[in-house]
């Protein structure tokens, strides 16, 4: 769904410092004699930076970060500029916002915290986590520190646990809501990468659209729906059904709003003391594709990281769409339907015939995170309850006790 025109709406302007290598040379005299040249200099960004070498010389001379050049708390300033901790992304930006429009973002309260790593706090004990994915990237981590998730060495961790249909993984790279972020409830899921809801400081109502990543669409009456589209959907309806009370804390980068008016955010939650990112837990899952549209790069690493995880176990989407992001619905692969065996017909005897018993009819087995009420398709459990427009089958053999209610009229096949 390649509709995230960033536009800035909520600006500040201020002065900014002149992009110059001999910034360096000031930085390092200035650290000689414990000092720091840019400790009255305000509203810095990365952008004020040509190296990310200045901009960790000029985190390291104040580690509290109080320009925010370390989004991601993980110690490293600016890692999309050149010379970098990571590497810039390899997607290609969509869009563009003017420049004859842009000015300075308004300033995002940063966050200040250590690095943390909450790996060191798991454990090896598939029973200590709820789903696969979690376990998965745990044991991914170290593997031989973690070995007793994978006792049959073939790199699946846990396979017993719920798929990524069912379940998900917190972030292990925070242990902590970003601070400053703006508490808000959820109302209602649009598509998988967009939902509304209710900002607590104002009691005002907006459309989210989840920064960096983009899901198969769904919606757009200038788009054909797109494979997997109605299952990202359902899965961002899970995912955020959990949260407590429908509260979510919106994080924002220096776009505000994108050209549909609507308010872009890192979407987070806690539950029973583990932190989540939606957005990171729909590309994790696969079922959202990272895209970096600029300026808004904050998380960019962590966010690649999860999409590789999710290629490398061709998680969602790719598993049900070819591995592809952009298959039209129409050419959505089904799951061929085993053919029925005969009946075989008795013979009568001469003598006291004994009735026919009913023929049970062979059931195929059940694939993983797939209800077994929709044989030879792939359709998650309920909850979420889900209708036929939101799944991407028709004409499908359905068995009792059919949770989703797709066969209206009893007659075995749903979604007719």
């Amino acid at each position: 769904m390649m509709d995230a025109d960033w536009t800035i709406r909520d600006n500040r302007s201020g002065p900014l410092m002149r992009r110059c290598p001999a910034i360096v040379l000031l930085v390092l005299a200035s650290l000689s004699v414990g000092g720091s040249p840019f400790a009255s200099a305000q509203n810095l960004n990365c952008d004020d930076f040509s190296s990310q070498g200045e901009a960790q010389a000029v985190l390291a001379a104040d580690p509290s970060d109080p320009n925010g050049l370390d989004g991601d708390s993980d110690g490293i300033a600016c890692e999309s500029l050149p010379g970098g901790g990571g590497q810039p992304s390899a997607s290609v930006p969509q869009t563009q916002p003017d420049p004859a429009t842009v000015t300075e973002p308004r300033a995002e309260p940063a966050t200040v915290t250590e690095p943390v790593n909450q790996v060191e706090a798991s454990t090896g004990a598939c029973a200590d986590y709820d789903a696969q994915v979690w376990a998965q990237t745990v044991y991914e981590s170290d593997e031989d520190q973690f070995a007793a998730l994978d006792p049959d060495g073939d790199g699946i961790a846990c396979p017993e646990l719920p798929d990524e249909f069912g379940g998900f993984a917190p972030t292990l790279w925070a242990d902590e809501i970003p601070r400053g972020a703006e508490e808000a409830t959820v109302l209602d899921v649009g598509d998988g990468d967009t939902f509304d809801v209710r900002i607590a400081s104002n009691d005002q109502i907006e459309t989210v659209r989840l920064y960096q990543i983009d899901t198969p669409e769904t919606r757009d009456p200038n788009d054909p729906d797109e494979c997997g589209g109605a299952e990202a959907t359902a899965f961002l309806e899970l995912v955020l059904s959990v949260a407590p009370e429908s509260t979510l804390y919106l994080q924002f980068d220096r776009t505000q709003y994108d050209r549909f008016d609507r308010r872009l955010a890192y979407a987070w939650f806690e539950l029973d003391g583990d932190v989540y990112l939606v957005n990171e837990v729909m590309v994790r899952n696969g079922f959202a594709e990272h895209r970096v549209y600029e300026p808004d790069r904050r998380h960019e690493r962590r966010f690649e990281q999860a999409a590789e995880f999710a290629e490398e176990h061709q998680y969602g989407v790719l598993e049900l769409c070819e591995g592809r992001f952009d298959l039209p619905l129409s050419e959505q692969p089904v799951a061929a339907q085993e053919p029925q065996e005969p009946v075989q017909q008795q013979e009568p005897a001469a003598v006291d015939p004994q009735p026919q018993q009913p023929v049970q009819e062979p059931q195929q087995p059940a694939q993983t995170g797939c209800d077994p009420s929709y044989p030879g398709v792939c359709i998650p459990p309920a909850p979420p309850d889900l209708d036929c427009g939101q799944v991407s089958y028709s004409g499908f053999a359905v068995v009792p006790p059919d949770p989703h209610g797709f066969d209206g009229d009893g007659n075995g096949v749903g979604c007719e």
